[in-house]
Order: structure tokens, then sequence, then C-alpha cells
């Protein structure tokens, strides 16, 4: 049964929040800084930003890892303009391109309206499941078809236990993502994700499933195994 507030609850709660942009008012709080969830004033003190929920949590503000993540997806040719997000600045040695197009959606975000916001933020953390059920459910795949990779000697190996524990984590995450989608409150965040999702599949479908066949994109492109053969060579 979810719970109802009348209206002078809600405005007390507004109140007690940081005022600022989103109130209209004059903020009585300056952020001059921000790294993950922290932020600092203009005096130098630390606050933990628990405004921002789960946008925070999940991202954070300048979290390096979330650069890398477009950074390295840009470098395996993997995204729309990854010529200009993989390229790497001789002068900064940093990709600044990936590093603008991770400010400018984090600014987006905060930017967009309240509702619209809450249903972009509301399916983060079941985007990470369901990106771990996409990544489990494509190992189990090769697995059974005798695809898998052969592991390299010192790296860590399930042996026979990879087909139970897999088979776990899959189970697992799924039912992660049907006890947050199923309930009323979840199918505004089913949509959107679906969305997402839709659009994932039709990138890979019209654009990286030939390019990643002829080698011409992805972790295994012709480049990367010819310069993998090459130090082998050169090693051996």
């Amino acid at each position: 049964m979810l719970t109802t507030y009348a209206d002078d609850d809600l405005a007390d709660g507004r109140a007690a929040l940081l005022s600022g942009w989103s109130s209209g008012s004059e903020p009585g709080l300056v952020i001059t800084r921000a790294s993950g969830a922290l932020v600092w004033d203009a005096k130098g003190n630390e606050y933990i930003d628990c405004t921002s929920m789960a946008w925070s949590n999940n991202i954070g503000a300048s979290v390096p890892e979330v650069v890398e993540a477009a950074f390295a997806q840009a470098r395996d040719k993997m995204l729309p303009g990854s010529g200009l997000l993989g390229h790497v600045n001789a002068a900064t040695r940093t990709p600044v391109a990936s590093i603008l197009l991770v400010a400018a959606a984090g600014i987006g975000i905060n930017l967009l309206s309240a509702g619209v916001a809450a249903n972009v933020v509301s399916i983060c953390s079941v985007a990470y499941y369901f990106i771990y059920v996409l990544t489990v459910g494509g190992a189990i795949y090769a697995h059974r078809k005798a695809k898998m990779p052969a592991h390299r000697p010192g790296d860590f190996s399930l042996g026979r236990w990879f087909a139970p524990v897999a088979f776990a984590a899959f189970a697992y995450a799924a039912a992660v993502i049907v006890i947050a989608l199923a309930p009323h409150e979840g199918h505004t965040a089913a949509l959107y994700l679906s969305g997402a999702e839709v659009a994932g599949v039709l990138w890979y479908l019209l654009h990286l499933r030939p390019r990643i066949a002829n080698q011409t994109a992805g972790v295994l492109r012709k480049e990367v195994v010819d310069l993998e053969k090459s130090t082998e060579d050169a090693l051996s």
C-alpha cells in the first residue's frame, strides 16, 4: 500500500531541502567542487550529496570509471563517434571528448524536469542487473557452444563449476529485475529500460554486428590481434 502525504507535509519537506535553482530562490549553499557523492562549498566544507539520490550513488560527479568506460567503448569502435570519443589529446594525454560527453550527460540529467529526471534515474540500479544478465547470458551461450576462449596461464577459472555458478548468477539477477519492475510503480522504469535496450539492439544489428564479424570493431579487432601476435612472437 502506498503512503500518501498531505500538502502541508510535502511543503515542509521541500522547505527542508537545500534552496537554489530547483526552488527559484537564492542559493544558500554554493557548491564549488564535486567528486563521487561528495561536494564542497566555497569555504571548503565537505558534504555528502543526498539530494541527487540514485544518480549520485550510481554515477556521482567526476567519477573516472565512467569516463574510462566511455573511452574503452569508443576505443573498441563500439559507439557512435568513436573516432572522436576514442581520441587521446597529445598535450593532456586524456580523452577530452569522452570527458566532455560524460560531463554533458550529467549536466543534462540534472537540468531535466523533475519527472523526466526521476524516470531516467529510476532505471540506473535495474540497468546494472540487466547488463549483468546480458554478460552472464553471453558467457553461458559461449560455454554451451564451446566458443569460450581458453583462459591464459595464471587466469582464474571456475572449471567444471562454471555452469552451475553462471546459471545461479543469471537467475539471481533476473529475479532482481522482475521484483523491481513487476509492481505498478516500476512500469515507467521498465518502459525507459526497454526503450534503451531496443535502441541498443538496433545499434548492434544494423551497425556493430557486421563490423565485429570483419574485425573492424570490438576487442578482437584485427589491429589488436596483430599487435598481440607480434608481441608474443617478440617474447618467444
